[in-house]
């Protein structure tokens, strides 16, 4: 889970930080849809992007823009859901991943302390 939320965080600050400061945002948003833990990140972009072959290519050069591809695997792996859009110079990245009852009534996504270093 690391890895998801780090990639996710880093692309919205580093898009940010190309953008004038009165410009500047991030939402993000978690919470729980029935048995799925839910992540949305939203982040101002500047100007719509348009994907090629599935993914964003990336505004830092050549050697970076995997970090989509790389959280979109780590979702999937876990049996989740990613999306991730571009409209109106905004960027959004949403994910649902299952969320696991541990005995006690209270549901916690499988990224407890338990097994948070498996991914």
């Amino acid at each position: 889970m690391y890895a998801i939320i780090g990639n996710l965080l880093d692309n919205a600050i580093e898009e940010n930080k190309r953008l004038p400061k009165e410009s500047r945002f991030l939402h993000i948003y978690i919470g729980q849809k029935n048995t799925q833990f839910y992540l949305v990140f939203t982040n101002e972009a500047g100007k719509k992007r348009d994907k090629r072959r599935s993914i964003f290519p990336s505004a830092k050069g050549a050697q970076h823009g995997l970090g989509l591809v790389r959280v979109e695997s780590l979702v999937k792996k876990y049996g989740g859901l990613f999306s991730a859009d571009s409209e109106d110079g905004r960027f959004t990245a949403e994910l649902l991943i299952r969320c696991y009852s541990f005995g006690s009534g209270s549901v916690m996504p499988f990224i407890s302390c338990r097994n948070m270093c498996s991914l």
